[in-house]
C-alpha cells in the first residue's frame, strides 16, 4: 500500500471496529476472507514486521506471554534478514502467534500498531516513519491425501516518500528518517523495474539481475514481488492540484508494478511415505517401458554375443544396436570391456615376450 500521506493508507489498513463491511479496510477484509472460508484443519497465524532506518523491528515483542505494550522502542529486538542456501528467506527474531479468530488477529495487529514509529510532519499529525509489513501464514492439512497446504499474505504499509521542502524538514530526526524512506522507495523501485523487464537479457545476453539485497524492505517482499506469488497494489493519491506531482509519481510507481508478470503454483508438503510410494510406481513404470538391469535369459546373452562378435568382425560398422533395454547396453558394455582388457593383456605379453627373446640373443 502506497500514496500521499494523511490518505486512505490507514484507514485500509487498521479499520476493525464492528463487522466487516465495504467501509472497512484490507486487513480486517483479508481476514473475514480467510476465517469465513470454513477451510477445515486451517491453521492462522500472524507476524508483523516493521522496518525504520533499514533496520528490522518486531513490533509483536512484548506479546510474549501476556500481550502487553512495550515500554520503548528501544525495547524492540532487531530482526534479521538471511537467506538459506536454497535461497529461501528467513526473519530471525520474528515472532509468530497463531490466531483463532478474526478478532484476535485484529487485536494482535492493534498491540504492534501502538509500538510503530510515528511522528507530527507539517502534512500530517500522524505520520509513519517506517515500512510495517502484517503476514498471515495459512496451513491447510488434508488427511485424505496426506498432503499439507501452505500460504501466507504479506499486507504491507509503505511509507510515502517525502519531498523535504514540502515536509518543512531542515535537520534533526525527521530529516533522517525521510531520506530512509526515500532511499528504500528508491531501491524497491529499482527491484520493480527489473522484474517488469526480468525476460528480456542485457547485451551480454545474460538475465537482469534483480538487486533484492540493496534494502532489507526489497529483501523481505522478494518472495511478495518476484517469487511465488500474486502482487496487488493500492495506490492513494490526492485530488488537490499542489499534490499533483506526488499524486503523478505514485500512478508511475503504481503501472510499474503492474508489469509484474509471476506463474504461481501451489505450495504443498506431501508425506514422505506419499513421496516413495510415487517414486516406486514411476521406477515400475520406467522398468516396463526400458526393461530392468541385469535380468537377462540365456538365449538373450548368446543373442548379443553373436552382434557383438559381428559387429568386432565388420570394420565398416561405426554403432552396435541393441535396443534401448538398459539391462542389455549394460551387459554389452561390460562384455565389451572384457574383450579390450583381454586384448591389451595379450598384447602386452607378447610385447615382453619379444624383448625378453632379443635380451638373451
Amino acid at each position: 500500500m502506497y500514496g500521499k500521506k494523511g490518505k486512505f493508507n490507514s484507514h485500509n489498513q487498521s479499520q476493525i471496529d464492528g463487522d466487516v463491511s465495504t467501509e472497512d479496510g484490507l486487513v480486517a477484509r483479508t481476514l473475514a476472507h480467510i476465517f469465513d472460508s470454513g477451510t477445515p484443519n486451517m491453521r492462522v497465524e500472524v507476524s508483523y514486521l516493521e522496518i525504520y532506518k533499514e533496520i528490522g523491528y518486531d513490533l509483536f515483542a512484548g506479546v510474549r506471554g501476556v500481550r502487553n505494550r512495550i515500554h520503548h522502542f528501544s525495547e524492540l529486538p532487531r530482526v534479521t534478514a538471511l537467506t538459506s542456501a536454497r535461497g529461501n528467506l528467513y526473519l530471525r527474531n520474528l515472532s509468530v502467534f497463531e490466531v483463532e479468530t478474526r478478532q484476535e488477529a485484529m487485536e494482535m495487529l492493534m498491540l504492534g500498531n501502538a509500538n510503530r514509529r510515528v511522528a507530527e510532519t507539517h502534512l500530517n499529525k500522524a505520520s509513519s516513519r517506517s515500512h510495517c509489513v502484517f503476514t498471515v501464514y495459512m496451513t491447510i492439512e488434508i488427511p485424505e491425501l496426506r498432503k499439507t497446504l501452505r500460504s501466507k499474505v504479506n499486507l504491507v504499509d509503505l511509507a510515502g516518500s517525502e519531498r523535504v521542502g514540502k515536509s518543512h524538514m531542515q535537520n534533526g530526526s525527521l530529516l533522517s528518517e525521510a531520506k530512509n524512506i526515500n532511499l528504500s522507495l528508491h531501491h524497491l523501485q529499482q527491484v520493480i523495474v527489473s522484474l517488469s523487464a526480468r525476460e528480456k537479457h542485457d547485451v551480454m545476453g545474460r538475465k537482469r539481475h534483480i538487486p533484492y539485497r540493496n534494502s532489507m524492505l526489497t529483501m523481505v517482499l522478494s518472495d511478495s514481488l518476484g517469487g511465488n506469488s500474486l502482487t496487488a497494489m493500492v495506490a492513494t493519491v490526492s485530488p488537490e492540484l499542489e499534490h499533483l506531482d506526488e499524486s503523478i509519481s505514485t500512478c508511475r510507481f503504481a503501472q510499474r508494478v503492474s508489469k509484474i508478470k509471476n506463474k504461481p503454483k501451489v505450495n504443498e508438503v506431501v508425506e514422505k511415505e506419499v513421496v516413495i510410494a510415487q517414486l516406486r510406481q514411476e521406477l515400475d513404470k520406467l522398468k516396463n517401458e526400458y526393461g530392468s538391469m541385469g535380468n537377462l535369459q540365456p538365449d538373450e546373452e548368446e543373442y548379443l554375443l553373436s552382434l557383438m562378435q559381428a559387429y568386432l568382425k565388420d570394420q565398416d560398422k561405426d554403432v552396435l544396436e541393441v535396443g534401448i533395454d538398459k539391462g542389455k547396453v549394460q551387459f554389452c558394455f561390460q562384455k565389451m570391456r572384457d574383450i579390450i582388457n583381454a586384448r591389451q593383456e595379450a598384447e602386452a605379453a607378447n610385447k615382453n615376450k619379444k624383448s625378453s627373446t632379443c635380451a638373451i640373443l
